[in-house]
């Protein structure tokens, strides 16, 4: 849209409102550069409460996008989300769980 895109977002079938959101970056700047994130906040402001991700090159993190704004991004090493949404379509339940949460719902732990 004029003000931006994201990478992937899931949309409920039964409503056509967005259910977690994914912005892919390749970076590890982005974690201590998140207002460079200005299409991912302008889509957080327009759909409060959705689960959001950004994919890092090793950094993990979980921080707001601005001070007090109350809206959280989950930054996640690219390589950790690959091999938990592997994980995730390869469960008995896997397909309707990746699409519901995006992987998002997952404990990503790091060092």
């Amino acid at each position: 849209w004029k003000k931006g895109e994201i990478d992937v977002v899931a949309v409920s079938p039964a409503t056509q409102r967005p259910q977690w959101a994914l912005e892919i970056k390749w970076s590890d700047r982005i974690v201590d550069h998140a207002e460079d994130l200005g299409a991912l906040t302008n889509f957080m402001t327009r759909h409060p409460g959705l689960a959001v991700a950004v994919t890092t090159r090793t950094r993990r993190d979980d921080h707001g996008l601005a001070a007090g704004s109350g809206r959280n991004v989950r930054f996640v090493p690219a390589p950790l989300y690959a091999y938990a949404a592997g994980y995730l379509s390869a469960r008995e339940d896997g397909a309707d769980y990746l699409l519901a949460t995006g992987g998002l719902a997952c404990g990503f732990v790091t060092g």
